[in-house]
């Protein structure tokens, strides 16, 4: 975060992995497929976290069990009805917020990240569209440039608005490997972002949800609606081999 394919996130500025104790709330959109009757247990699941954190959920909020879809949604609404209305509501946005589009273009910014880890950066690509086209393309270069807020959201940020030669990116969508930083995230609020997708979350330090909400914190003059969990698997795999090869070159 040891790190498992299940871990759900990387923490992105530094040689350093949050643990799955720091994971997000379960309430967020994700890129899952939900069933009503698995509304919850897929929320959970869809951040990587499976049987501990649904064993945690439901100790909380219901009976624990290894087979959690079984427990129908209405048991579940008695028991917290205001809580699965907000989790129908944020299912709803999830899935009128998917495009068809987003898994080819998170494969596009996850072969930036390839780049980033053959240059022995941590491994995070964007790549951001607008109209249908690819206009910016980036990795982290925080070692190659020596600048701490050269990464992969900053320098697609700064080409795409050279391309539209406007600072606003309204109708721009965003892909990136992983939940932008604080830094990153209020860029894309401040760029008035049309839309942001990511691909594994950062517990430890995720602006757009996990462990702070910059995207969509109520004062800010622009919220940035957030997609999650695309490409998850891919993109947490290529972060894991760059801290273990970090980890067995320290030794």
């Amino acid at each position: 975060m040891p790190m498992t394919s299940t871990s759900g996130g990387i923490h992105c500025g530094h040689h350093t992995e949050p643990s799955r104790n720091d994971a997000p709330p379960v309430d967020r959109l994700t890129s899952e497929s939900y069933s009503n009757e698995q509304a919850l247990v897929s929320l959970a699941e869809a951040e990587g976290f499976e049987k501990n954190r649904r064993r945690s959920l439901w100790n909380v909020y219901g009976p624990a069990t290894d087979a959690p879809a079984e427990l129908s949604l209405a048991l579940v609404e008695r028991q917290l009805p205001e809580y699965c209305r907000r989790c129908k509501n944020r299912l709803s946005s999830a899935m009128n917020l998917l495009s068809p589009d987003d898994e080819t273009y998170m494969r596009m910014a996850l072969r930036e990240a390839e780049k980033a880890f053959e240059a022995e950066e941590v491994p995070v690509g964007a790549v951001i569209v607008h109209d249908g086209q690819v206009i910016a393309r980036a990795y982290n270069q925080v070692e190659l440039l020596n600048d701490a807020t050269a990464h992969a959201e900053i320098l697609a940020i700064t080409q795409a608005s050279a391309q539209l030669q406007d600072w606003r990116l309204v109708e721009a969508t965003m892909y990136v490997t992983k939940e932008p930083c604080a830094m990153c995230a209020g860029a894309a609020v401040n760029t008035r972002l049309g839309r942001l997708v990511f691909g594994v979350t950062d517990p430890r330090s995720g602006a757009a949800g996990s462990a702070i909400d910059i995207t969509g914190f109520s004062g800010m003059l622009h919220n940035v609606p957030v997609v999650s969990g695309v490409l998850q698997e891919e993109c947490l795999a290529l972060l894991q081999k760059f801290f273990n090869q970090q980890r067995s070159a320290e030794k």
